[in-house]
């Protein structure tokens, strides 16, 4: 494999793991799905997993779908918990929600 296939792959990989539900559903987007995305990489970050990584990549659209979003204690022993309870609050499935959550804890 190519250097070139090799980030390709690499960069098709991590697209679909960052996608938002609304990318996955052809849904508009807003600064909710970027939210998403942070959240997602804060897991990705602190953990070396993604959080809704599936053998397939139905299984993974899936887990998507349904924010089947879990924190295995063998994961997240050493995170803190606002680390945790941060990336809860930006991961969520309903994104007309996701800003009014953030915003008034300010």
């Amino acid at each position: 494999m190519s250097n070139f296939e090799l980030i390709n792959s690499f960069r098709f990989c991590l697209f679909s793991l960052l996608k938002a539900p609304e990318v996955v559903n052809y849904e508009p987007l807003t600064c909710a799905t970027d939210m998403w995305n942070i959240g997602v990489l804060i897991y990705v970050l602190v953990t070396g997993h993604t959080p809704f990584g599936g053998t397939t990549k139905l299984d993974t659209q899936n887990n998507i779908t349904h924010c089947a979003l879990d924190f295995p204690k063998d994961l997240f022993e050493k995170i803190s918990k606002d680390c945790i309870d941060l990336i809860e609050k930006l991961i969520i499935r309903i994104p007309k929600y996701e800003i009014e959550i953030l915003i008034s804890q300010y």
